[in-house]
């Protein structure tokens, strides 16, 4: 074989080689930036929603159940609008809602009650090993959040679950792929006079939405504490929510008269809420005249 054509076959090796490596130097880049790509789309789907829960604790009375309310927010968009708020009309942006959806049994297989006494400082946190029972939440599959939206869940612990004075409770909550913690709240003393009696198992009964058990609570304080507005507030609500409007301004604008003058200026809650209620009765009234 000719020298020259020997040159030939080599250049020829060569120049396969370097077409092989380049090759396989472009479907390595390739590799790699598809490998990154899902790695993105992976971390975009990880990325935690901006979702916070809080709890809080309604005391029953004796022989009652005690309720949890928890909410569902997002802090994330509530400060966004604060912080809109405070900048000039033209520099304000239009806060997006926040869409998701609510993984199925969240509210009845997803929240998990923890509580420690306080005699226990230290040691570790244990479940709530009770049958806590959910009354009432949304149901919405699709959750649409905005800096006011709040979602709610309540629940119940039966009265059989003995829960001392002082001890902490908090909610750990699974949402798809993500825990939250919510705040403590400690468990109150029990009252220890009739008025603070019935006004917190008012409490229970309007977060039950029981309205019977609501107006007797109002009339026991309507008979004992003539003065204060409390249980004319709760018959107003009772008998606004039954249709009978008359009524239910009267027991609103008694109430009204029950607090002290300084807060009947209408500087402080409640009153704000029930000059409202009352100004709104009175239009319904007008309208229907």
């Amino acid at each position: 074989m000719g020298e020259v054509m020997k040159t030939r076959i080599l250049l020829a090796i060569i120049l396969g080689l370097i077409i092989i490596i380049g090759f396989w130097f472009l479907k390595s880049r390739r590799t790699s930036d598809s490998g990154s790509g899902k790695k993105a789309v992976s971390q975009e789907k990880q990325e935690k929603l901006p979702l916070d829960i809080s709890l809080r604790y309604i005391q029953g009375d004796n022989g009652q159940g005690s309720l949890l309310k928890i909410r569902l927010f997002s802090r994330k968009l509530l400060q966004q609008d604060i912080d809109n708020k405070v900048l000039p009309k033209d520099e304000r942006k239009e806060i997006e809602p926040l869409i998701v959806t609510c993984p199925g049994g969240f509210w009845s297989e997803g929240i998990t009650v923890m509580w420690l006494e306080e005699e226990k400082r230290g040691a570790e946190h244990r479940k709530l090993e009770t049958e806590i029972r959910l009354i009432r939440t949304s149901g919405e599959k699709k959750l649409a959040f905005s800096p006011g939206r709040i979602y709610e869940a309540l629940y119940e612990i039966p009265p059989s679950v003995v829960l001392h004075p002082g001890t902490s409770l908090w909610v750990e909550a699974t949402f798809g792929n993500q825990s939250f913690r919510s705040n403590d709240v400690v468990v109150p003393e029990p009252p220890t006079d009739e008025k603070e009696r019935l006004l917190q198992a008012a409490r229970v009964f309007i977060n039950l939405e029981n309205a019977d058990e609501l107006l007797r609570v109002g009339e026991e304080l309507i008979s004992s504490f003539p003065d204060d507005p409390s249980g004319y507030w709760f018959k107003g609500m009772v008998l606004e929510s039954t249709g009978n409007v008359e009524l239910a301004l009267a027991a609103y604008e008694q109430a009204l008269k029950n607090f002290p003058p300084s807060m009947q200026e209408g500087n402080v809650e409640p009153p704000i809420r029930l000059a409202e209620k009352i100004n709104k009765l009175k239009q319904a009234l007008k309208n229907n005249e």
